[in-house]
């Protein structure tokens, strides 16, 4: 895997002085949690444009391919905020909520996210920490309609049809092409012809098992993941009720919306994390992540995802913190967004993805 340095460099350029709360959570898989009856709540921005593409993010997803062009992800914006709330010395509730904003192809792609967890610790020594999490996330994104004859014809061409799609100023074309006999028809551009993907979401429910160990100026720890994730998808389009009755038929017998792409998979993880204290009083904080996705024939082509991440620390009270860093995504979304991989999508996944971040924090302690 090919990391960039940009990444380093990126979190490194951040002039903050002071010192990092040990009581800061965030989103660490180690084992941590507050202070009884303490609750900290964070704001993080993320984004990915022209001005960010710290990892070739548009040279590598915009090229001259077709394909890519309209499933490849562009611009990336993101806010989100998580909460935790630690009700006993050995008991941590989180919750976070997102909204996510990203460039599909032609179309902008738009992803409530959500997720929580309990977890609770073991202690077997002053040097090692034991921790067990159980939780859910889920995402579920508001519906996409294309409406070009580029993005049309490539979902055409997924479903083996041999159908040309056409358009000019008034009219989108379909074209059936048999040996000796075109046959076309056209929907006035006024009636909004359209293939659309709706009903898009998935659910996951998951178990974490971590162990740390806490130096005086280092904290490594690792963790190990299992979880099961329900998806929901459905490709449709409006172009059979458009249709007069006279090709209604014909219509019928080349297509077969809506399209279902349903599915059930498991995944398995595993990663560290790193927290060190650097120069200026700050914490660099390293987590790595690997994934491997169990899905069923026919979308195995990457089944895999590696995720870098670094954000460099400090607080500027003893409750109040921000951050700056950036994430590197092997694999796009691939296990992270589960709906966005489907059987026509797959082949779009085998490019990167990454952004910024910046971030606050504050910890309410009684």
């Amino acid at each position: 895997m090919k990391l960039q340095t940009s990444l380093f460099c990126f979190c490194l350029l951040a002039g903050l002085q002071g010192s990092l709360n040990a009581d800061y959570i965030g989103e660490s898989k180690a084992p941590l949690v507050l202070p009884t009856n303490a609750l900290e709540v964070s704001y993080q921005y993320r984004a990915m444009n022209d001005t960010l593409d710290i990892f070739n993010v548009k040279q590598s997803e915009f090229s001259s391919s077709n394909t890519v062009q309209t499933n490849g992800l562009g611009d990336y914006t993101s806010h989100k905020i998580v909460t935790n709330y630690s009700p006993s010395t050995n008991s941590l509730l989180n919750f976070n909520l997102s909204s996510q904003t990203i460039g599909y192809g032609s179309s902008t792609l738009d992803v409530l996210s959500y997720g929580g967890y309990g977890r609770y610790i073991f202690k077997p020594s002053s040097l090692i920490t034991l921790g067990v999490d159980i939780g859910f996330r889920g995402n579920k994104g508001k519906k996409v309609t294309m409406s070009s004859a580029t993005d049309i014809q490539y979902y055409l061409n997924n479903l083996g049809k041999n159908i040309t799609a056409s358009e000019t100023d008034q009219y989108l074309w379909l074209t059936k092409n048999y040996d000796n006999l075109s046959l076309s028809a056209g929907f006035p551009k006024s009636s909004h012809p359209e293939i659309s993907i709706d009903n898009m979401s998935d659910q996951t429910f998951y178990g974490r098992t971590s162990i740390a160990m806490g130096f005086e100026t280092f904290s490594p720890s690792l963790y190990m993941e299992l979880g099961h994730t329900a998806i929901s998808t459905t490709i449709d389009t409006n172009m059979d009720d458009i249709a007069g009755d006279s090709f209604k038929s014909l219509f019928a017998t080349y297509t077969n919306f809506p399209i279902s792409l349903d599915r059930n998979e498991n995944y398995a993880s595993a990663g560290f994390n790193l927290a060190v204290h650097t120069p200026f009083n700050t914490v660099l904080t390293t987590n790595y992540e690997y994934k491997k996705l169990f899905r069923e024939n026919g979308l195995n082509f990457l089944n895999t995802n590696h995720t870098l991440e670094m954000v460099l620390s400090y607080n500027i009270t003893p409750n109040l913190g921000v951050n700056v860093g950036g994430t590197y995504l092997y694999r796009q979304f691939n296990g992270t967004i589960p709906f966005l991989y489907n059987k026509y999508s797959q082949t779009s996944f085998d490019h990167p993805f990454g952004w910024c971040q910046l971030g606050i924090n504050y910890i309410f302690k009684q």
